[in-house]
């Protein structure tokens, strides 16, 4: 530094920093919040990838594993929105929930009459798994 001169400064709620500080803590945020992202990310994909270890756990008891999947190609599909919908529609029609796994995408389903039942495991959490 020659005389005369000082650092460039910011101010901010009524305090100074250098321009060098407040340079070198925006990149330790920038890194701090990719490491945040980063186990975000992991805890996503672990939390859907075990969906399925879930569904076996919780709901077991009422699941059969079968090679095909699908019903009557006549009747309906309703596709329910998460699992304890599906087993609670099937302990109200005293079914078993059928479970197929095809190329790690879970299906879980029950037929009554010509409609078909059926929760699917979103694709991105089928990949995970």
């Amino acid at each position: 530094m020659s005389p005369g001169t000082a650092p460039a400064q910011l101010s901010a709620f009524g305090r100074n920093l250098d321009v060098a500080d407040a340079r070198a803590l925006a990149l330790f945020g920038l890194l701090a919040s990719t490491v945040a992202l980063a186990v975000a990310l992991v805890a996503t994909k672990r939390r859907h990838g075990n969906e399925a270890a879930r569904i076996g756990v919780r709901h077991g008891h009422r699941i059969v594993s079968v090679a095909v999947g699908g019903g009557d190609a006549n009747g309906a599909v309703v596709d329910v929105t998460t699992m304890d919908d599906l087993a609670r529609l099937a302990e109200q029609y005293g079914c078993l929930i059928l479970h197929h796994d095809h190329t790690g995408t879970h299906s879980y389903m029950f037929q009554v009459d010509r409609t078909l039942y059926r929760y699917r495991i979103p694709k991105l959490a089928a990949a995970a798994s």
